[in-house]
């Protein structure tokens, strides 16, 4: 089972490969000058989805998630795998909206070896990285299933092109 420490732990795990610190937040007090607006959120995220195991699939979903903002608008990629996790079945491709506070709604739908599916995820961007919970649902066989998933990902850097 993914608990909200697991995902804790990878998401700082995460940022450190990245070389980002976690700071604790703190009300501003009346003396301190006025903090400068908030840098535009465009660009590239990479990180990683975990999911709850699905039926039958041997364990939890781990698979690489990208996110690209540009503006107000979102869009996300991953891989969508085969039961065992061996074979790559297809893509997962979404898009959303993001707030000005950084708040990011994401929406999918797809469909893969006979089932259609669906997602939703949110979470806060910032100009290092962020996190999002979600929920895929989807039917196979008739019958409904669901699953909670966790992402953390990080500004991807943009090395300059070389010749």
């Amino acid at each position: 089972m993914i608990t909200r420490f697991t995902v804790a732990v990878a998401a700082m795990a995460l940022m450190s490969t990245a070389g980002l610190t976690i700071a604790h937040a703190q009300s501003p007090s009346p003396s301190e000058p006025a903090k400068p607006q908030a840098q535009p959120l465009d660009g590239s995220y990479q990180g990683t989805l975990v999911c709850e195991q699905m039926p039958y699939a041997p364990g939890p979903l781990r698979a690489p998630l990208d996110i690209n903002i540009s503006g107000n608008s979102a869009k996300f990629a991953r891989p969508v795998f085969n039961l065992d996790g061996t074979r790559v079945m297809g893509s997962e491709i979404g898009g959303g909206a993001v707030e000005a506070d950084g708040k990011v709604h994401l929406v999918s739908s797809w469909v893969t070896n006979g089932a259609m599916a669906q997602a939703t995820y949110d979470g806060v961007l910032t100009v290092k990285g962020g996190t999002l919970t979600g929920t895929q649902s989807w039917v196979l066989g008739g019958e409904p299933h669901a699953r909670q998933c966790f992402a953390a990902v990080v500004k991807a850097r943009m090395e300059p092109a070389t010749r």
